[in-house]
């Protein structure tokens, strides 16, 4: 069974990147995952429990990045074993800028499914493929999100003293107290405002 489509988040590219390639960022956007173990930057286990009609098959996934160009593609093999299914699977993805911001991500998987439910066919089994792949997607904009959020924005940049700083005071004429050099700015009209972190909500998917 082969499974496609695209995405489009509201973050840079190396912020979806880095959360794509984070253990514990990606442990959060897999449905029913009851462990993660991580054994180096390449191999992860996960044991989890996937929803499955009226009941939940528990699976053992061993998680292996075969191929990788940061921070663009990466391609990963998958395979789990369980009580009445084995799972085969190849799943890649590719990022891209997005015409109008953000970043978009095209992915793909060739899912193999053996065993008792791997038999129900793909007329019971795409809707439910369906269902998980949306919630993954949704976990995952929810991590980049945070990672966004998390992450200070560059302040404003300080434009310097106002233009008249070094323009010498007017002479004295004796009249009342103007000239007396004292400006009625504050300096505190200077100072810029400072500006805390940017989130984006916007799932333009």
């Amino acid at each position: 069974m082969n499974v496609s489509g695209e995405r489009t988040f509201a973050a840079p590219r190396q912020a979806v990147w880095d959360v794509l390639n984070d253990p514990e960022s990606m442990a959060k956007t897999m449905p029913g995952v009851e462990s993660f173990d991580v054994h180096d930057a390449e191999r992860w286990t996960a044991n989890v429990k996937i929803p499955l009609g009226l009941g939940g098959l528990k699976m053992k996934i061993d998680m292996t990045k075969t191929e990788e160009r940061e921070p663009e593609f990466a391609r990963l093999a998958i395979k789990g074993a369980g009580v009445g299914a084995m799972l085969n699977m190849q799943t890649s993805f590719t990022l891209t800028d997005a015409p109008a911001g953000g970043t978009q991500m095209a992915w793909a998987a060739d899912v193999k499914l053996a065993g008792p439910v791997g038999s129900m066919g793909q007329r019971v089994l795409q809707p439910i493929v369906n269902q998980q792949v949306s919630h993954v997607l949704n976990s995952l904009d929810k991590q980049i999100q945070e990672q966004t959020a998390a992450t200070p924005s560059t302040g404003p940049t300080d434009a310097g003293p106002p233009a008249d700083a070094d323009r010498e005071p007017a002479p004295d004429t004796g009249t009342s107290g103007a000239g007396e050099g004292v400006s009625p700015l504050s300096p505190e009209a200077y100072e810029p405002e400072p500006e805390g972190p940017t989130t984006s909500t916007e799932d333009k998917g």
